[in-house]
């Protein structure tokens, strides 16, 4: 058995997934279909929030968004996708400062006043500094899960592996063992 955790933006952990340089990978929901031979396993949800400076006077979401710098999640990632959907969606033009993929760096920036981002609710983000603020009804989240060639194993590695991984999210239902 050789387990190797290699890092990687969604995209290309699912381009190593479906060349099967990989078994499985852990990652943000594309947003498209996947390819057949691919399964798809939910492990969790993040809800999607305004960050702002802790300082900045309470507004409501669409106002800050309009009115101040925006830091954006890079659209090249599946989540910084979700938020570009959601800016269209809602019709609002944002004034972007600078646009990163590392979540802590964005609301880093936002801690420091630099302005305000779209973030996913992360279990371990330290929210000294920020204002998170829900978009309401407006709402969306950034599902995590993994992704595996089929058929799948849940006698391999991988299949005891992503077995474990569904259990630790809390998201593994009595007798289901497929991805």
């Amino acid at each position: 058995v050789r387990v190797r955790v290699v890092p990687g933006v969604s995209l290309s952990l699912l381009g190593q997934v479906d060349a099967g340089e990989i078994d499985l990978a852990v990652l943000i929901r594309p947003p498209f279909a996947l390819p057949p031979e691919l399964a798809w396993r939910p492990l969790l949800r993040e809800p999607v929030v305004l960050a702002a400076p802790a300082g900045l006077p309470p507004q409501p979401w669409r106002e800050l968004l309009a009115g101040q710098p925006f830091i954006r999640y890079d659209r090249s990632s599946f989540g910084g996708r979700l938020v570009d959907l959601f800016l269209k969606k809602q019709r609002i033009t944002v004034h972007e400062a600078v646009e990163l993929d590392e979540i802590e760096a964005i609301a880093n920036m936002v801690r420091h006043g630099l302005g305000v981002a779209l973030l996913p609710r992360l279990r371990g983000l330290d929210t000294d500094g920020l204002r998170l603020v829900s978009l309401g009804e407006a709402g969306f989240d950034r599902e995590i899960g993994l992704v595996a060639r089929l058929p799948h194993d849940p006698a391999t590695p991988a299949g005891h592996l992503a077995d474990c991984l569904a259990r630790a999210a809390g998201t593994l239902t009595a007798g289901r063992s497929a991805p």
